[in-house]
């Protein structure tokens, strides 16, 4: 917002905020709310360690309502990786594709971002109020 363009709008303030929040601030922020809200959570961390290249940054399951739900997090300017090939010759695949695949089998997979959390929509999946389960 350019200089002497009036009062700062509430709006404005959190995206501002939202882009100096970090990955690991992120993740501790929706696990926290996840496990107040009764989520198991599960932390993926740096996939290409566990030969998971791709795999979301979590996997959050809720036994009562009877959801599963993986969520990837980054920055406010993080991008998904893409497919590579090691130099070993090995075919990774990136977040895009692994994302895409989880969707197509019918997991619910969200890209989460500090914005995300300023708009709610975080908390509006995970302090959903429980549904029963047949």
């Amino acid at each position: 917002m350019p200089r002497n363009a009036g009062p700062v709008t509430p709006a404005y303030f959190q995206r501002q905020v939202a882009k100096g929040v970090s990955e690991a601030e992120l993740s501790e922020w929706v696990v926290a709310l996840a496990q107040a809200h009764g989520w198991e959570v599960r932390y993926v961390g740096d996939s290409r360690l566990q030969h998971w290249e791709g795999m979301p940054d979590l996997c959050l399951w809720h036994q009562g309502r009877g959801l599963l739900i993986w969520a990837e997090l980054k920055t406010e300017k993080g991008t998904l990786s893409l497919d590579r090939i090691t130099k070993s010759g090995v075919f990774c695949p990136g977040q895009e594709e692994t994302i895409a695949s989880l969707r197509a089998a019918g997991q619910v997979v969200y890209i989460w971002r500090p914005s995300t959390w300023v708009s709610g929509e975080i908390e509006r999946v995970l302090g959903k109020p429980a549904t029963p389960t047949p």
